[in-house]
């Protein structure tokens, strides 16, 4: 549990061509995460305006700057956790956003490869989800696609996921079990359909 306040790191101005810059906030309590992301954004002409280590301090962040596309790890804790769910708030946190700022977009950046996580972050308004792991080449992609309001490429990705889940009744890890709404969502995500 952190009980320390994080600092909140802001500039830029907001952009009106997603060609040109997209404006991006980064949520990760990982300080070398966020220093990485800042750095493959700016090689690539996009701007930071934000960064939080936690849930409250990125929505405080969205809700003042309006960012075209939030980079969000799938588990970073609250200033006062009080649930055992560490990934709960995260997926909370989507939902906020999209009521705080309508026209920003979700890309969970996670190293958590789970089939649980997915469906709960498609179900809760994520425009895509990717793991830690993706190349430089593939962020800076997913952060476009998100802007300019594409589809992921990493549709397989979902197909793939959807595919293991349809040999189970039920995420039979004890993380992240689905609702009946995300059970019904991630197929269709997985087709291309949109989750707005």
């Amino acid at each position: 549990m952190k009980t320390a306040t994080s600092k909140l790191k802001l500039a830029g101005a907001r952009a009106s061509d997603h060609s040109e810059s997209v404006r991006v906030v980064v949520i990760d309590d990982h300080e070398v995460v966020r220093c990485g992301l800042r750095s493959v954004a700016e090689a690539a002409s996009h701007h930071i305006v934000g960064e939080a280590c936690t849930l409250e301090d990125g929505l405080q962040l969205c809700r003042t700057q309006k960012p075209d596309v939030v980079l969000l790890d799938i588990r970073v804790d609250r200033i006062n956790a009080a649930s055992p769910d560490a990934a709960g708030g995260s997926f909370e946190l989507i939902g906020q956003i999209r009521v705080v700022s309508p026209e920003t977009r979700v890309v969970v950046l996670t190293s958590f490869d789970n089939p649980g996580y997915v469906a709960r972050a498609m179900a809760a308004g994520a425009h895509d989800y990717v793991l830690k792991g993706e190349s430089s080449a593939g962020i800076i992609e997913a952060i476009e696609d998100a802007a300019a309001g594409r589809p992921p490429v990493r549709a397989t990705n979902l197909r793939r996921i959807v595919g293991m889940m349809a040999g189970r009744a039920a995420c039979d890890d004890g993380d992240s079990p689905l609702t009946a709404r995300e059970s019904q969502v991630l197929p269709q995500i997985a087709l291309g359909l949109s989750n707005r």
